[in-house]
C-alpha cells in the first residue's frame, strides 16, 4: 500500500484544492508524467520531457517551450524542497474551462505536482515478475497513441480485472501484471508497463503506432542501444507471435527491468540479455541491480 503524497503543490503553493471546472477534472484534458526522484535528480528526465512536449503538440495545449519552461520550474521547486529518494507525479491541465468540450482560446495551465515515497524500483536477483493475458482489449486511436494523456480508463479497467483474478488466487499465484492486446489482438504493453521479448535472434518491443503508451524507459532503452549493445526491435506482434519468444521482461521508469517468470501458466526461460540491460540501467540511470 503506497503512503500518501507529503508533498502537494498546485502552481508552486502547498495546496491539494484545485478549481472544480478545471479541464483536467471534467474531460481528462492535460498530461502527467510519473518520474523516479534519485538523490534529487530524476535520472530519466529528459525523456520525460520529450514525451511531454509531443503531448502538449498532439492536445494543442500552446506554445511547448514556454509551457515546459513552467513545467520545469515546478518541478525544480519541489525536488530543491526534498532530500531522499522519492516519486514525483507532476500533472498538466489545461486549466479552467466552461461547459462543453470546445477548449478556451487561451490555455490557462494548471501544474499539480504530488511527492511520494519512493517504491517499487527492481533488483536483478528478485524472482521475476508473473503475467496473464487480459480479457481487456484496448481500442485503437492513433493519434493519441504513445502519449501519456490523462484519459487513462484502460488502465484503470484493466487493474480492475487483475484485481478480480487475483481475489481468488493465493499469495504465491497472483500476477503482478496483465499483457494488454488491442481490439485487434496485438500486443501492446503491460498494465503499466512496456514490453520487452526474447528470442535466439532477436530483442523485440510492441509497436505503439495504433495505441498505448510510449514508456520513458522503452524510449531511453531503444535511444541507446549502442551503448548497452542490445539491439531492440519494434514490432506488430500478435497473441499468436508470444510463442515464438522464450523470455520476456516488464519496464518503466519506475520499477526498471523486470524478468517475466510466468505468463499465465507457461514458464518462460531467463535471458543474459535482461542481464545485459539490468547491468547498463545500473550503471546509466541508477537503478538496483
Amino acid at each position: 500500500m503506497h503512503k500518501p503524497a507529503h508533498i502537494t503543490q498546485v502552481n508552486g503553493v502547498d495546496t491539494s484544492a484545485i478549481d472544480i471546472a478545471d479541464r483536467g477534472l471534467a474531460y481528462g484534458d492535460g498530461l502527467f508524467e510519473t518520474m523516479r526522484v534519485v538523490n534529487g535528480r530524476i535520472p530519466l528526465y529528459e525523456y520525460h520531457l520529450e514525451r511531454l512536449a509531443k503531448g502538449v503538440e498532439v492536445l494543442r495545449m500552446g506554445p511547448v517551450e514556454a509551457l515546459l519552461e513552467q513545467f520545469d520550474g515546478e518541478v525544480q521547486s519541489v525536488l530543491e524542497a526534498t532530500k531522499h529518494d522519492a516519486v514525483l507525479k507532476v500533472i498538466v491541465t489545461r486549466g479552467r474551462g466552461g461547459r462543453g468540450y470546445q477548449p478556451p482560446e487561451e490555455a490557462r495551465i494548471q501544474i499539480v505536482s504530488q511527492l511520494f515515497d519512493a517504491y517499487g524500483a527492481s533488483k536483478g536477483g528478485e524472482k521475476g515478475a508473473r503475467l496473464n493475458i487480459a480479457q481487456y482489449r484496448m481500442g485503437l486511436n492513433p493519434s493519441l497513441a504513445g502519449i501519456k494523456h490523462l484519459n487513462r480508463l484502460d488502465q484503470v479497467l484493466v487493474a480492475e480485472e487483475l484485481l478480480q483474478i487475483n481475489q481468488h488466487l493465493n499469495q504465491e499465484q497472483r500476477f503482478d501484471e496483465l499483457l494488454v492486446c488491442s481490439i485487434e489482438d496485438c500486443v501492446i504493453e503491460g498494465s503499466k508497463s512496456n514490453l520487452l521479448l526474447f528470442n535466439k535472434d532477436r530483442v523485440v518491443t510492441p509497436g505503439l503506432e495504433r495505441c498505448g503508451v510510449s514508456g520513458t524507459l522503452r524510449d531511453a532503452l531503444m535511444a541507446t542501444q549502442a551503448e548497452h549493445g542490445v539491439t531492440i526491435e519494434e514490432r506488430v506482434l500478435s497473441l499468436g507471435d508470444l510463442e515464438q519468444y522464450s523470455a520476456m521482461a516488464i519496464c518503466n521508469s519506475i520499477i526498471g527491468l523486470r524478468p517475466v517468470k510466468f505468463l499465465g501458466d507457461r514458464e518462460l526461460s531467463f535471458d543474459k540479455r535482461c542481464d545485459q540491460l539490468q547491468h547498463f540501467l545500473n550503471t546509466k540511470f541508477s537503478y538496483p541491480y
